[in-house]
């Protein structure tokens, strides 16, 4: 269940994913239920665990933008070295 108050994406975006992948059961947090919960529970450990590489150094590839873009380059320019799914198999 991801936190989605506001103008907050970024776990819902990262829980869609896991879902697309069928490494996760997704339920929103306006939708939560007790019986939803449990259901979704459920599918989740009837299913064998999906290996899934995910990528953890955000921070670290974002500091290296932010310093490449203060050094003079255009985002168009960094736009192709940053195409790499962050969640994957």
């Amino acid at each position: 269940m991801p936190f989605a108050a506001e103008r907050e994406t970024e776990q819902l975006t990262r829980a869609e994913r896991l879902m697309a992948l069928g490494a996760a059961e997704l339920v929103r947090e306006d939708e939560l239920t007790a019986p939803r919960l449990a259901a979704a529970i459920e599918r989740a450990a009837a299913r064998e665990p999906l290996a899934v590489a995910i990528d953890t150094a955000g921070a670290a590839r974002s500091a290296r933008l932010v310093a490449a873009l203060v050094a003079g380059h255009t985002a168009a320019d960094l736009a192709g070295k940053t195409g790499k799914d962050m969640i994957g198999r």
